[in-house]
């Protein structure tokens, strides 16, 4: 999707799936892993250079209490933490959470 003065296009190119030669589409979705990460950074950081949030906040102060709850260590963590892995979250496929959103 590209939005600017000129109007919104939406596309899509490739193989959805290169087996079957089925093409992609603009309403598929693919898991995009590790990139999100940066992303996500990058996104947190630019909210910081406009002071709407600090990497010191809590977690919890951004996330609700209803998700924080059911991980461990979420509640003593910061967005610093999230950043730099040393939360103490575990892997969250295996929390609560992630099992109550699965079998929900």
């Amino acid at each position: 999707m590209i939005k600017d003065r000129d109007g919104v296009w939406i596309g899509a190119s490739g193989k959805a799936d290169i087996s079957s030669g089925v093409d992609v589409l603009p309403c598929n979705s693919f898991l995009i892993a590790s990139i999100s990460k940066s992303i996500t950074a990058a996104t947190i950081f630019s909210l910081v250079d406009d002071r709407k949030l600090s990497i010191d906040d809590p977690v919890n102060k951004w996330i609700s209490s209803s998700i924080t709850d059911k991980l461990e260590n979420a509640n003593e963590s910061t967005i610093k933490h999230l950043l730099n892995h040393t939360s103490g979250i575990p892997d969250y496929q295996t929390t609560q959470y992630e099992l109550d959103r699965i079998n929900t």
